[in-house]
């Protein structure tokens, strides 16, 4: 998947992710259903940013509560809609995100008013976004 946090992936990177990932998953799904396993134990660096990465979802919780729209929103419920982590909307329609985000930026890059932003880690917001559908619309293009 595309990278949300901090920078942009190359587009091309992206497409060659895009095109690989349902190789590898059937390749997964293979090697799981033969009893095909291949564990390793991780090197102690890797094991420090593992640990790390997982600080992302304690992140992501505290990060979401920051997420606030601007005056011009229309109330018109997209981001909590498309939310995989079910957001909820207060009565009078305002969006009011909860401790249970991803950080998956979803609800900010798809908000067709543009008007959600975070109120911290606002770096990790691409400037330009993702579009992961658009994105595979173009590599089915370029196979």
């Amino acid at each position: 998947m595309p990278s949300n946090f901090a920078a942009q992936a190359d587009y091309q990177l992206n497409l060659q992710l895009i095109n690989a990932i349902p190789q590898k998953v059937a390749q997964a799904i293979t090697e799981i259903l033969t009893g095909n396993v291949h564990l390793t134990s991780p090197r102690f660096p890797d094991g420090i940013f593992a640990f790390i990465g997982s600080l992302e979802h304690f992140g992501a919780k505290i990060s979401g509560l920051s997420i606030r729209p601007s005056q011009a929103c229309t109330k018109c419920g997209m981001c909590a809609r498309e939310c995989p982590a079910k957001k909820h909307q207060d009565a009078i329609g305002i969006p009011k995100f909860g401790g249970n985000c991803m950080w998956c930026l979803k609800c900010i890059y798809d908000c067709p008013s543009k008007v959600l932003s975070p109120g911290i880690m606002k770096f990790s917001v691409l400037k330009d976004g993702y579009n992961l559908k658009e994105m595979s619309e173009k590599a089915k293009t370029q196979c």
